[in-house]
């Protein structure tokens, strides 16, 4: 099962447009304007691409957590021991500050934003119902 991460556009928004009027801004010339143009179109589609292929895939073994090319981490679902919303602002597979952490192993946790969270925890729970989900987490 599949779930896609859910997205803060009102904070990427800006960034898009910050790096467009850079481009209109940068040069004065027709040369120095298709060159800033250019890394700022560059920068921008690697942005989306990053923010629509962070994905979080569910089966009856593990949890694989995608994000474009950057990373991939597989994780047994039957080590996860806990689940609880976090404010940490670490960089993460997240592209939403409405986020959970999911703690498997001795020390070890990854934090992610699936749009459907509610549906993300079940699938977890149906898999290995001893997860500890923490009443923090608000499942609306």
């Amino acid at each position: 099962m599949q779930f896609r991460s859910k997205i803060d556009w009102w904070f990427f928004g800006p960034i898009f447009l910050l790096l467009f009027g850079i481009s209109f801004l940068g040069g004065t010339n027709d040369g120095a304007f298709w060159v800033v143009f250019s890394i700022d179109m560059a920068t921008i589609l690697f942005v989306l691409y990053v923010l629509l292929s962070t994905k979080y895939w569910l089966d009856e073994q593990q949890l694989i957590v995608t994000c474009g090319i950057l990373m991939r981490k597989e994780i047994s679902i039957d080590k996860i021991q806990s689940i609880k919303k976090t404010y940490n602002m670490m960089s993460s597979p997240a592209c939403s500050f409405d986020r959970i952490e999911v703690k498997y192993g001795k020390y070890e946790g990854v934090i992610i934003s699936p749009k459907n969270r509610k549906a993300f925890i079940d699938e977890i729970l149906r898999v290995n119902p001893k997860v500890e989900v923490h009443e923090s987490l608000n499942m609306s």
